[in-house]
């Protein structure tokens, strides 16, 4: 239940932005695919800044994933996925 309210609110958020090209996730594993490797190499670090732990992954390292807590409450994950799409810019 959580893993789809994440991934509903991460696709919300995401609407509209030309450098993130998919999102994608199973439960709380949850990925943005963006346009560029360094986009998200410096999207990690920002997101590290935030609060967030956020990794460029992939064959290109353009990927970003996340794997917050199963116990994390709700408004804290919603609070941190914001994060991590300010992040990306």
């Amino acid at each position: 239940e959580l893993g789809a309210h994440a991934l509903e609110r991460l696709r919300e958020l995401c609407r509209g932005r030309a450098a993130i090209r998919e999102v994608r996730g199973r439960g709380l594993l949850l990925a943005l695919e963006l346009d560029g490797a360094e986009r998200a190499e410096r999207a990690s670090r920002r997101a590290l800044a935030a609060g967030v732990i956020a990794l460029s992954s992939g064959d290109d390292a353009r990927v970003l994933s996340i794997c917050p807590p199963l116990s994390i409450e709700r408004e804290l994950l919603d609070f941190a996925l914001g994060r991590l799409v300010e992040a990306i810019g």
